[in-house]
């Protein structure tokens, strides 16, 4: 009979410990619970290592002990990582854009003419060296397109304008017709966020920002 082994933990628990203990854990309770079940696991794998051992009479190769121990970390560590992360499949927030100061705004719809105060202007007199100026809003697209410009050959410029949730029915800044300078601004979760038709000319699109919009983030007709 061969001199009876010292039970002891497999190095696994050990390994896993540190390995766990490395990465940032999302709650203690799931981290313990993750340490329980490895125990557990190990405490398995001792028992059948001396199963084998007191039915075989011989010591187990210790190659198979090797693929055993590092199939098994294999498998935990990967559970372990899964635990751990937790990953969200919410959508993430609208990303405000930082360093400007947005005014609330209702949606702007304007068409030859109608550049004044009251549809988002804030100066400007609609020429080439005195363009008019929309600029600093923050509007919610869900009732109809943000910012809509259409049919006019007035000068314009749109910047600095945070256009937002038109979800799948409107876009973010709609421009038909017009000669204008559309730059920085934001347009997110909008069904287009910014759409220029082939009917403009002369117009100018640069340092927007869009992003997780439905269909595409700049669409050029």
């Amino acid at each position: 009979m061969p001199p009876p082994r010292s039970r002891r933990q497999p190095k696994i628990i050990s390994l896993l410990d540190h390995t766990i203990n490395g990465h940032q854990r999302e709650s203690l309770g799931e981290a313990l619970k993750l340490n329980t079940v490895i125990r557990t696991l190990g405490n398995g794998m001792a028992e059948i290592d001396r199963g084998t051992w007191e039915s075989r009479g011989r010591k187990e190769p210790k190659l198979l002990k090797i693929v055993m121990v590092a199939l098994t970390v294999a498998v935990l560590f990967a559970s372990s990582l899964s635990l751990l992360s937790n990953p969200s499949s919410e959508i993430p927030p609208a990303p405000v854009p930082a360093r400007i100061a947005y005014a609330s705004h209702v949606t702007i719809n304007i068409g030859n003419n109608q550049f004044t105060n009251a549809s988002g202007v804030v100066w400007g007199s609609g020429t080439v060296a005195d363009p008019y100026i929309i600029e600093g809003w923050d509007i919610s697209a869900s009732s109809a397109h943000g910012i809509r410009i259409q049919n006019t050959n007035a000068y314009f410029i749109v910047r600095d304008c945070y256009v937002h949730d038109s979800g799948p029915s409107y876009y973010g800044i709609s421009l038909h017709a017009v000669n204008g300078i559309v730059s920085n601004n934001t347009c997110w979760n909008n069904e287009y966020g910014i759409a220029l038709d082939s009917s403009s000319d002369n117009n100018t699109l640069s340092n927007n920002t869009c992003s997780d919009n439905i269909i595409i983030g700049i669409f050029l007709d």
